[in-house]
């Protein structure tokens, strides 16, 4: 690093000037870059992107497209200039304290090279245990459950399963739960890369959700208005079409699907 500033001053931005970016890391929304040396002197500058968060990159003297103004951090290694925009949290700490915080918390996320299916398993099995009556569409948004899935995806999942959001877990097995993470992670997936939109892989193309964001139209498969809610003790909207995600009168959601 050639350079480092950040609006907050408390951050002490400036202890990064020196050092060298060792690994860039995505969990969930949170973003961590750590710089080296390593052991007990890493430091890992902690962004929280939010619903609006975002990093630029940029070469020297390129336009941001943001306001240069508006930015909370901008670290520099020659000509090669990284900023941030709008996250809700931004923290510079130490390895040893960031994994002993919130973090810690968090389950596997779903966007590395080999999820490991088998402990957001034991997770989904832990909460069915201590909190039987928690819907599967509040499971879906469960970062502690699993990292990354948001509520795009979880709607447009829901929907493509034909599952009634608010079935709780003690009525749906560990195979329809694993199955429904994995589509979230697969059009997860699809939708990475440059100019690949959150669309692509669902509804009817790109912007064209089966039921996010849809409340009050018409089902884009039966015709049924698509209805909305807050769900969830942290309230999210959810939208599903009352018609083919109907709630199952009885029995545990285990497939085949309908």
């Amino acid at each position: 690093m050639t350079a480092a500033s950040a609006r907050d001053v408390r951050l002490g931005i400036g202890r990064l000037v020196g050092r060298t970016v060792t690994e860039v890391e995505a969990r969930g929304k949170h973003l961590l870059i750590g710089f080296g040396p390593g052991g007990p002197e890493e430091l890992v500058l902690h962004t929280h992107m939010g619903m609006k968060g975002s990093w630029r990159v940029r070469s020297a003297g390129r336009p941001w497209g943001r306001a240069a103004s508006q930015a909370l951090v901008v670290i520099e290694a020659g000509d090669h200039h990284a900023g941030c925009w709008a996250a809700v949290i931004v923290r510079l700490v130490a390895r040893h304290d960031l994994e002993l915080g919130s973090l810690s918390s968090l389950g596997p996320d779903v966007l590395v090279d080999r999820l490991d299916t088998e402990e957001v398993m034991a997770r989904v099995r832990r909460r069915r245990a201590l909190r039987p009556d928690t819907t599967i569409g509040e499971l879906l948004l469960d970062q502690t459950v699993a990292a990354g899935i948001g509520n795009v995806y979880r709607c447009e999942a829901l929907f493509l399963r034909r599952v009634w959001p608010f079935l709780p877990l003690d009525r749906v097995d560990d195979d329809s739960a694993a199955d429904l993470i994995g589509l979230c992670t697969s059009m997860l997936r699809a939708n990475l890369g440059a100019g690949a939109g959150r669309g692509r892989d669902t509804g009817a193309g790109p912007g064209r959700q089966w039921v996010h964001r849809r409340a009050g139209l018409p089902c884009r498969r039966c015709g049924t208005t698509v209805r909305s809610t807050e769900l969830g003790r942290t309230p999210r909207r959810i939208y599903w079409c009352p018609a083919c995600q109907a709630p199952d009168p009885g029995g545990v959601l285990s497939g085949p699907w309908r």
